[in-house]
């Protein structure tokens, strides 16, 4: 996981993680292992660090589906996928807001003053999930692309649908074997379930069927047919957790 690079303090009680790696906790008390999942370079030293053994490891959170297969997990230590879908015109939407509100960003948003502006540029999302499913990040995605998305869903991971959440959550839980127990845990888990978390971007949906709709469909219409079929297998995986 990505330690917090904001009010971070070393926990004296695990200087000696596997590797060399550290825990370290947040201002709010979260924990997290002294490594950044978000950056290639990052999983390659998680790799070279052997943070997949560490004991205190519980969940990795990362853009790279491959690089972290390869280079971080192994046989001995290995990893169960799982992901939570949105609908992609409605992540294209949210991350339209994201990005107006980041300082960082303020260049390349300039003249984007609307979700209409947004929907119609370059910078509009592309298919990010298909991308990161077939590990193809540049150039025009095919069939081949889609078909190997579906197959990693189908094969390697656990959906959950945004739309869904608590149900999403409940199966997670079953799966990784995680027990809420504590008053803590469950009012963070209550807080999920009702949308209460600190980068949510409020904001107005998009009319279904209008033409920025539209349009980001059509910029992102590999996503919106993964989507269906996350939508397809999210009913199918739930036969398996009716017990």
């Amino acid at each position: 996981n990505q330690a917090s690079e904001v009010g971070a303090v070393i926990d004296p009680t695990a200087m000696m993680g596997a590797g060399g790696v550290r825990v370290v906790a947040d201002v709010d008390g979260s924990k997290y292992l002294n490594v950044d999942t978000t950056t290639i370079q990052g999983i390659q030293r998680a790799g070279d660090l052997h943070a997949a053994a560490h004991p205190d490891l519980h969940l990795i959170v990362t853009p790279f589906l491959y690089e972290t297969s390869s280079h971080l997990l192994n046989p001995v230590n290995q990893g169960r996928m799982f992901a939570l879908f949105r609908h992609p015109v409605d992540r294209a939407v949210s991350m339209y807001h994201y990005l107006h509100k980041l300082d960082s960003a303020a260049g390349i948003m300039e003249g984007l003053n609307t979700i209409e502006d947004y929907a119609r540029s370059p910078l509009v999302e592309n298919n990010w999930m298909t991308r990161f499913l077939s590990n193809q990040w540049d150039g025009q995605l095919t069939t081949e692309n889609e078909l190997i998305a579906k197959e990693v869903l189908k094969h390697k991971c656990l959906v959950g649908l945004i739309k869904k959440k608590a149900e999403s959550l409940n199966r997670f839980e079953k799966f990784m074997g995680w027990n809420i127990r504590d008053n803590e845990q469950e009012e963070c888990f209550e807080r999920l379930i009702d949308w209460d978390w600190s980068n949510k971007n409020k904001h107005d949906l998009v009319k279904k069927g209008s033409d920025t709709w539209q349009a980001l469909v059509d910029a992102n219409i590999f996503d919106v047919r993964l989507y269906r079929f996350a939508e397809e297998l999210f009913e199918v995986q739930g036969e398996l957790f009716k017990y």
